[in-house]
């Protein structure tokens, strides 16, 4: 956490905004690598801490750290916790993510995949879920 306060109390104005934004970007990375260790090492208590730490101190919508803290919490038998995260993942990353054009030929295409991706999705309910081991999140 004192490299969080370190970031907070530099406000003498020595630092630009580029520089002050890519040390918090460097910040959340360092801390999203703590997570990973701790889920790799299985100490999710640990882990979910320093997803915490990012989503409460650095970045509310990083998503890496709501993927990982949904993790966690699914781990630890916390499922209504990690579907919560899951959901606001899934939001913040909508919103990030542009929406295509439309066109008239874009609409039966839009038809057909999203069949598509009912028929995936009623075969995913009859897999199993994958272990935290064969779920990778990248920062």
């Amino acid at each position: 956490r004192v490299l969080a306060s370190t970031l907070r109390d530099d406000s003498d104005g020595d630092n630009d905004g580029d520089e002050r934004r890519v040390e918090k970007e460097q910040l959340v990375a360092v801390v999203l690598n703590l997570s990973a260790l701790w889920m790799k090492l299985g100490v999710y208590s640990f882990a979910l801490v320093e997803c915490n730490h990012v989503l409460r101190e650095l970045d509310a919508n990083c998503a890496p750290a709501l993927l990982r803290r949904a993790l966690c919490h699914s781990a630890l038998n916390r499922n209504a916790l990690a579907q919560l995260d899951l959901h606001h993942a899934k939001a913040v990353a909508t919103s990030a993510s542009p929406s295509p054009p439309s066109s008239p030929s874009a609409s039966s295409h839009d038809s057909n995949a999203t069949q598509h991706q009912h028929h995936h999705q009623q075969q995913q309910q009859h897999e199993p879920a994958p272990s935290l081991d064969q779920i990778e999140v990248e920062i």
